[in-house]
């Protein structure tokens, strides 16, 4: 982990190694879950205050609160028309002397996360700091002092600073747990996708060194065992050494739940994030229990079932060269070549490799996830304007009366609008739109529970 705090500490003046970090005040459009509690256990400020844009998940707000633990005095999920944008650090320091404190502000692009503070490998942020003063900067101590003292809104703020013009935004400010705007609960939220698995994992494979032509040689090879991949490359050929039953298995139906749980959108199906968390295990495609048999051969093989697979490609590989040599084939065409004949010593190091490559995979949680499930999650991209994030908001909504122009109504938003007659089959997207932001306090917590609902 980086010492994010050094990015801090230079602000100081020199001698200020005695000075305590009363408070820390971090407003920011997006943060990830480890950031914020390293920058608060480095710089062990008494007193942090942290406000996050309100569709952040509820996932990582959670990480973030027991990150910090007893340090922090308030979490809040900041609100604006579209998104509240800001990322402001305000820091203030007491001298040991009980003299006086230093108030320090830092600004720029710099989200709460580690891809933002990483020099080495990490974003291309602005990040700069200023003095507080507290006799002349009074107004801006008093908006970092509205978020300390639980105000419920910010206010638009110009200011000067020693020759610095800066502007903080108003926003709105809800605790933690309250209900999120509709706009906030969707941007929440999750989109499904079949997972396109790596055409490398479980195959051993061999590269020619030019793309076969149809028939005459790749019927050979073929004939000998050695099959073309998933993708259709002309280019590989080998096998997949723990047999190709898998290979179709996730093109299959995930069944019910897809219609049940998500709603179709312009950037694919979608569900809630509190559906998400309580119900990922039950999304996945049929077939999982032989994908979840496959990363656990994987994981649990030995020196000696490692060997079989690879003379088993040694086996294909000796007999591919046989029927070439037989049809006189020229083998340097398409083989890497050793004392005249095909490098196949050449050819298991690299076996060998691949399997040492898919055993590290299947031990990993976020592979075997979705390698298993058949599924990967996604998060909502943030909109770069406000029209781009309607025509989503529009197709969900879209959605949602086309479910209600059914017979039978499944999906189980669409059952929630239906009984509680927010929308009909009839209305536009635009209506549906509109009823849904109207009413989403008091409807919000009938759509939750009817998404977190047991079969």
């Amino acid at each position: 982990m980086n010492d994010f705090s050094s990015s801090f500490r230079a602000a100081l003046p020199r001698g200020g190694a005695g000075l305590v970090l009363q408070r820390l005040v971090v407003v920011t459009a997006y943060s990830d879950d480890r950031f914020l509690p390293a920058l608060v256990n480095s710089l062990k400020p008494q007193k942090v205050y942290v406000v996050l844009e309100e569709s952040t998940p509820s996932a990582t707000v959670d990480a973030i609160r027991i990150g910090i633990g007893k340090r922090l005095s308030r979490l809040a999920l900041g609100a604006a028309p579209r998104l509240m944008h800001a990322k402001l650090y305000f820091l203030t320091w007491s001298k040991p002397d009980g003299t006086g404190k230093i108030h320090r502000l830092h600004f720029g692009s710099a989200n709460a996360s580690e891809v933002a503070f990483t020099q080495a490998g990490g974003n291309a942020e602005v990040f700069a700091w200023c003095r507080v003063l507290a006799k002349t900067h009074a107004p801006v101590l008093g908006w970092f002092r509205a978020i300390m003292n639980g105000a419920s809104r910010t206010d638009a703020l110009s200011a000067d600073l020693e020759g610095l013009s800066i502007s903080l935004p108003t926003f709105a400010l809800r605790a933690a747990d309250a209900v999120p705007s509709f706009d906030a609960w969707l941007q929440r939220g999750c989109l499904v996708h079949s997972y396109r698995r790596e055409p490398s994992f479980l195959r051993l494979s061999l590269k020619l060194r030019e793309p076969l032509p149809q028939g005459g040689v790749a019927g050979i090879l073929g004939e000998a065992g050695l099959l073309g991949d998933d993708e259709g490359s002309r280019t590989t050929v080998g096998e997949r050494y723990l047999g190709a039953h898998s290979s179709t298995d996730s093109e299959k139906s995930p069944g019910r739940w897809a219609a049940s749980y998500f709603t179709d959108t312009l950037l694919g199906p979608w569900t809630s994030d509190r559906c998400f968390r309580l119900k990922r295990g039950m999304f996945f495609l049929t077939g999982r229990e032989h994908r979840a048999a496959d990363i656990e051969r994987v994981k649990a093989a030995t020196d000696g079932e490692r060997a079989k697979w690879c003379e088993s490609l040694a086996q294909k590989i000796s007999k591919a060269e046989s029927l070439l040599t037989t049809k006189q084939e020229d083998l340097s065409r398409w083989f890497k070549m050793k004392d005249g004949r095909i490098d196949a010593d050449q050819y298991m190091a690299d076996a060998r490799k691949q399997i040492d490559r898919d055993a590290a995979k299947a031990c990993s949680l976020e592979f075997s996830q979705r390698y298993v499930s058949g599924v990967e999650f996604l998060r909502i991209p943030r909109f770069r304007s406000d029209t781009q994030w309607e025509d989503f908001a529009l197709s969900f909504s879209s959605s949602l009366v086309q479910h209600l122009q059914k017979d039978r109504v499944i999906n189980r938003m669409a059952q929630v609008c239906e009984k509680m007659s927010l929308i009909g089959p009839n209305d536009t997207a635009e209506e549906a739109l509109a009823a849904l932001r109207g009413t989403w306090a008091k409807t919000c917590e009938a759509v939750e529970d009817r998404l977190g609902a047991e079969e």
